[in-house]
């Protein structure tokens, strides 16, 4: 079918397999060049980043991310593309953009630890504290980065006492900033702070596990909307136990963290949680055998044993 724009894909990427670029460049550009798929976008833009052709590379992955931003594949391909052109802290941003999106995508199916691991950390590696510690007390004018990129570098590199300063009035500027850029930079900060969550239980670091939390407590806390606040502490609490049944996790470092949100005042949460980590960890327990008796937990804890359901998906059935 000549005029079958799927197959010309199909061609074009097991050229781009195989490494022969300029044979796949040629392919996308003479049959579609037009297209806004973004599966054919994607790979039109690795062959020219595969054909050492950069810029126009960087223009093609550009163009994902202004048509789908979720499109989490993109951003892996972006952030190899930007170390390629020395640029590497928008390299970090754009591999936790990947992270946070494929999180998103794949739950479980998603390995965070490896992409922390070849990719973030060699990066972080390279960076020194008082670079980014520095730049919280420059002006406006000599600032390359705001005040949410800086905290994620800091973040990454564990120098949580400069975040702690500043997080109040990180979140009081967006709040009332309608700045899409700086929405996107605190959004993603958010997910740098639970995606360091996760990274620090993996390693069994609960020091820094409740500092982080921490930090995201002041967040909850600072939503308007009890329904939000909620739905955050669901999300994240389900987050847990998600990581912990694909992980090597102490389960009582998840407890401690559940502890601690019940212990902060103006954050909504519910006994439910620890009724579901009773029946994950002590599941012949009398205890875990009448909450299992409750259908909604009994679902629950169904799907969190299933690997492929998100977080968002066991969130509505604790809802319905």
């Amino acid at each position: 079918d000549p005029k079958s724009e799927h197959a010309y894909w199909l061609w074009g990427d097991s050229l781009l397999s195989q490494g022969h670029y300029k044979k796949a460049i040629n392919l996308f550009e003479k049959h579609m060049a037009d297209s806004k798929d973004e599966d054919v976008i994607y790979s039109y833009g690795k062959s020219l980043m595969g054909a050492e052709r950069y810029k126009e590379a960087l223009k093609q992955f550009e163009r994902i991310i202004k048509i789908k931003p979720e499109y989490y594949k993109v951003y892996l391909s972006y952030g190899q593309l930007l170390e390629k052109m020395n640029d590497s802290e928008l390299a970090l941003l754009a591999y936790l953009k990947h992270i946070n999106f494929g999180y998103d995508v794949l739950s479980a199916d998603f390995d965070f630890q490896k992409i922390h691991k070849e990719y973030i950390l060699p990066l972080i590696n390279t960076f020194k504290p008082s670079d980014y510690v520095k730049h919280f007390y420059a002006s406006e004018k000599e600032n390359k980065f705001s005040e949410s990129q800086l905290s994620i570098f800091l973040i990454l590199l564990a120098k949580y006492d400069t975040v702690s300063e500043h997080i109040s009035n990180i979140i009081k500027t967006y709040q009332a900033n309608k700045d899409d850029k700086e929405k996107e930079d605190f959004n993603l900060l958010i997910s740098t702070i639970k995606l360091s969550v996760w990274l620090k239980l993996c390693e069994g670091n609960m020091h820094d596990v409740l500092r982080l939390t921490d930090l995201y407590i002041e967040y909850i806390k600072s939503l308007k909307n009890i329904v939000q606040k909620e739905n955050e502490v669901s999300n994240f609490s389900l987050n847990l136990f998600k990581i912990q049944i694909n992980s090597d996790i102490d389960s009582k470092n998840i407890r401690n963290i559940l502890q601690r949100f019940k212990e902060q005042e103006d954050v909504p949460f519910s006994d439910i949680f620890f009724k579901i980590w009773t029946c994950l960890n002590e599941p012949d327990s009398i205890e875990a055998q009448r909450f299992l008796n409750e259908k909604a937990i009994a679902e629950v804890v169904k799907e969190l044993n299933n690997k492929r359901s998100s977080a968002h998906f066991i969130c509505d059935l604790l809802s319905g």
